[in-house]
């Protein structure tokens, strides 16, 4: 086999899969070792998905602010990934969307990361916000997306004086 019928058989069978994922049908069975691989190359490259661009195929979006307080009350926020490039950027919005997995450890790990940028920071409030997108039979009804607080603690340089509060949606 040459190199371009080799890369022509890939390229179709990537196009089989995206068409398999497109129409929701459902791929080999995953107790062959075929299946496994083509779940896995879906779930890789994702074809496995049917691209939809509404809700519910959207997941909600999260993201964390963090506002920072001096001794003399000055306040002023910061993100996660400031200014950097894009594959810092969309580690650190991964790293904020599966921080419900992570546990709650994880808000005092950012606000140490907070005050280790800010030396003048006394506290560090840490809000997660969620964007969760409306379906469209409710966008048409006139319901809009927005960010919500879901979750929001405040932490001190002292780290025995700590207060957490969660936000119910």
């Amino acid at each position: 086999m040459n190199k371009r019928t080799f890369f022509t058989a890939v390229a179709v069978g990537h196009l089989i899969l995206v068409a398999f994922g497109i129409f929701r049908l459902p791929l080999l069975s995953e107790l062959n070792l075929g299946g496994r691989l083509a779940r896995w190359y879906g779930l890789v490259t994702g074809t496995a998905y049917a691209y939809g661009f509404f809700a519910p195929e959207v997941p909600p979006q999260y993201k964390a602010t963090f506002t920072m307080t001096d001794r003399n009350g000055r306040t002023w926020t910061d993100t996660l990934a400031h200014d950097t490039n894009n594959e810092v950027t969309l580690r650190s919005e991964v790293t904020v969307s599966v921080w419900g997995l992570v546990g709650d450890n994880l808000p005092a790990c950012w606000a140490a990361t907070m005050f280790g940028r800010h030396h003048d920071a006394v506290l560090v409030t840490v809000s997660l916000n969620e964007y969760n997108p409306p379906t469209m039979t409710d966008y048409r009804a006139g319901k809009r997306a927005e960010w919500k607080t879901i979750y929001q603690a405040t932490f001190f340089r002292h780290p025995q004086v700590t207060t957490e509060k969660q936000v119910s949606p």
